[in-house]
């Protein structure tokens, strides 16, 4: 093999490597039901965070729920001692002990406000957000007589964010997820540049832009691939730290995605399918205007107008039609992406949580 044929196959092989999709958490919420942060605590608590934790880390007064809200240089965000608690027991429940022994515990009904420690950080940031912080956070994590066990109530991760980059050209027109209860789009110079599936208040949230143009027009930060895209689904459903299932659930596949929009020279010149040909001029042309962006979303939701009007067969026909053409990505699907890594990149998470807090594996 000649030298410049190695390079032209090396420079392919980098390229196809660096083509290829990543995974990581962006963001994540933690909620802990500390003993020690009881009520009966808190002149002990109190003094402890005005003469010694505002040492290490940024005051920042309190907040709607937590009465101390601090700020790591890391970028933690600690929020203490919920405003309003009052916590409900369900039962008491039967613990069986590593030494001969049965422990009577108590379990707990719990919701957001019933936890006094909430932390809150972004996983992929430098260096972990809670390294370094456990010794000065260790008081909170003590376990006393009464209490020797973390329970799966008393931790829970009340958001998390997976995010899937993609470093391929991605057509933002050309997503879809059925039944979604809210459809957003925002364009600008370089055409759709994000969308949004679902609303703040819905469990889950997809938001899929263009980090390219993000990272330059915010941050100022010239990236060098060609393209980047990220698919990022924020979970807020709430389960506790050790429902590995819950954490794991591929969001991503219920993501519909083509290529591109395919010609429309596929559809019936004949009944209802006409609109399609207007519809399709105004999405070739890239325009400014974000009201006038033909998207996907737009195509099926016209179908399904169509459908109230006698044309039963226009919704299933095109949607039939899309979804042959769903396979013609060029790049991988982020459901595939997701499942490939969640794996590996959660339990090395869980596994730092454990560590950098001074906790133990339990769960009842």
């Amino acid at each position: 093999m000649g030298p410049v044929h190695f390079m032209n196959t090396l420079i392919l092989i980098l390229g196809l490597w660096m083509a290829q999709n990543t995974y990581s958490v962006d963001r994540m919420t933690l909620l802990f039901y500390c003993p020690m942060l009881d009520p009966k605590f808190s002149a002990t608590v109190d003094l402890y965070l005005k003469e010694y934790f505002q040492d290490h880390f940024e005051p920042l007064g309190s907040t709607e729920n937590y009465q101390y809200h601090f700020k790591s240089k890391s970028g933690l965000d600690i929020q203490i001692q919920p405003k309003n608690m009052k916590r409900i027991k369900k039962e008491q429940k039967e613990v069986n002990l590593s030494s001969p022994g049965v422990l009577l515990v108590d379990e707990y009904q719990n919701t957001p406000q019933d936890y006094n420690l909430r932390l809150e950080y972004n996983p992929s940031n430098g260096r972990h957000p809670l390294w370094k912080v456990s010794s000065i956070l260790a008081p909170f994590f003590a376990i006393n007589q009464r209490s020797p066990h973390w329970r799966g109530s008393d931790i829970k991760i009340s958001r998390i964010d997976h995010a899937v980059d993609i470093f391929n050209q991605v057509n933002l027109a050309c997503i879809y997820i059925q039944k979604a209860s809210k459809y957003s789009i925002f364009g600008g110079d370089y055409g759709i540049q994000t969308v949004n599936i679902g609303t703040r208040r819905s469990a889950t949230q997809l938001t899929a832009y263009n980090k390219k143009i993000q990272m330059k027009e915010v941050f100022n930060i010239d990236s060098n691939h060609d393209y980047w895209y990220r698919f990022e689904y924020r979970n807020t459903k709430g389960f506790n730290l050790y429902d590995h299932d819950q954490v794991k659930e591929n969001l991503f596949s219920n993501i519909f995605i083509l290529g591109d929009l395919p010609s429309y020279n596929i559809f019936p010149k004949k009944n209802g399918y006409l609109w399609y040909y207007e519809l399709a001029e105004q999405y070739l042309t890239r325009i400014k205007d974000q009201n006038n962006f033909f998207t996907l979303n737009d195509a099926l939701s016209r179908a399904r107008s169509l459908d109230k009007n006698n044309n039963k067969d226009v919704y299933n026909y095109i949607k039939s039609l899309l979804m042959k053409s769903q396979f013609s990505l060029k790049y991988e699907h982020p459901a595939k992406t997701f499942e490939s890594k969640i794996n590996e990149k959660w339990d090395t998470e869980f596994t730092k949580i454990l560590q950098y807090l001074g906790l133990k594996e339990y769960h009842l």
